[in-house]
């Protein structure tokens, strides 16, 4: 059940700062443009970021009563928008040319 309903306001400023948060991580955490876009998108949406944010909703379900599955599949699609996102980031980017600064 989403917090929405309840708690319009919080509910987009988490969901926004959580965005930007994800997006710091991803400049932060930016690998050499070695592979395909598709394959920095999946390193980086499925290892980095999918594999934190399952651990961190993990804990969820200590502190809330919430179905499992409910749970895997929310990060499944978390992981899949993420991986998405940046691999249509990276195809929109323009590319660095090697030895250019």
């Amino acid at each position: 059940m989403s917090a929405y309903s309840d708690k319009p306001i919080g509910t987009f400023l988490w969901t926004l700062g959580i965005g930007y948060w994800i997006a710091i991580m991803y400049w932060l955490l930016k690998e050499t443009r070695e592979g395909s876009a598709m394959a920095q998108a999946a390193r980086f949406g499925v290892l980095m970021f999918g594999v934190y944010w399952l651990i961190y909703n993990s804990f969820v379900l200590l502190f809330l009563k919430l179905s499992i599955w409910n749970v895997f599949l929310r990060v499944i699609l978390d992981v899949v928008s993420i991986t998405v996102g940046v691999w249509i980031a990276n195809k929109l980017s323009p590319k660095v040319t090697a030895g250019v600064s």
